[in-house]
């Protein structure tokens, strides 16, 4: 049997992917705002690609909503249809998304741990070793 993820870790990825399209809006407006602030420097350009290359918040919001576009991606179309009923539109419930996807509520429970695990992985959370 695999090991568990902890709590707070699947706490973390489930708000993550809860929140993945603001996360994509926020991405294009710190981008927006950073190109639009006023030059601090004689090299205007260099100062905004500068400030878009480490701005720290930019770069953990883009390695989460990439971490999760890959898992979206390597997932079969009923597994994409799980995360979209449980994250991205009504939050059913488990009995109600196993019910529209057709299968059984163990089967949401394991395909959910699987695809938590997956984007754990991709941001560098838990060891894919485990992941197996």
């Amino acid at each position: 049997m695999r090991p568990k993820l902890r709590r707070a870790l699947r706490n973390y990825i489930e708000a993550e992917l809860a929140d993945y399209h603001q996360i994509k809006r926020d991405i294009l407006e710190v981008r927006e705002d950073i190109i639009e602030q006023s030059p601090e420097s004689n090299n205007p350009t260099y100062t905004k690609a500068s400030k878009l290359l480490t701005c720290k918040r930019l770069k953990r919001m883009v390695q989460v909503v990439r971490a999760i576009e890959k898992v979206m991606e390597r997932l079969p179309p009923e597994k994409q249809k799980l995360v979209e009923l449980r994250y991205w539109s009504n939050y059913l419930t488990i009995e109600g998304i196993a019910i529209k996807i057709q299968c059984d509520r163990r089967t949401v429970y394991r395909w959910l741990e699987g695809i938590l695990i997956a984007i754990a992985v991709e941001l560098g959370e838990w060891d894919a070793e485990y992941a197996g």
